[in-house]
């Protein structure tokens, strides 16, 4: 999946363990990663994917799982890639939907 050049973006929506792993092999592959909170366990590891973000020009969003479900708005997810990249965010995005 994450050499499928149709692919541009992952949601990462496993338990808080795996989000540093599979966030990595995502970011890595040059896909853009959206992660459900917490983005990891560890603050060495959420910097590690901040700084494969912007040196790969990813997007990293992290969503609030109570707020921005996934499944439930996947519309949310596409306006917020699309803002990033209209406003050039390359690594971190924060979207509210209050």
């Amino acid at each position: 999946m994450l050499n499928d050049e149709v692919i541009t973006a992952v949601v990462i929506a496993v338990p808080s363990p795996l989000h540093y792993s599979f966030g990595k092999q995502v970011l890595l592959s040059g896909k853009d990663l959206y992660v459900e909170k917490p983005m990891t366990l560890k603050l060495n590891d959420a910097d590690d994917l901040v700084e494969i973000a912007e040196n790969n020009k990813r997007i990293l969003m992290v969503c609030k799982q109570d707020i921005v479900a996934c499944q439930a708005h996947p519309t949310l997810f596409k306006i917020g890639l699309v803002l990033a990249r209209l406003f050039h965010f390359n690594s971190l995005v924060h979207l509210c939907t209050d």
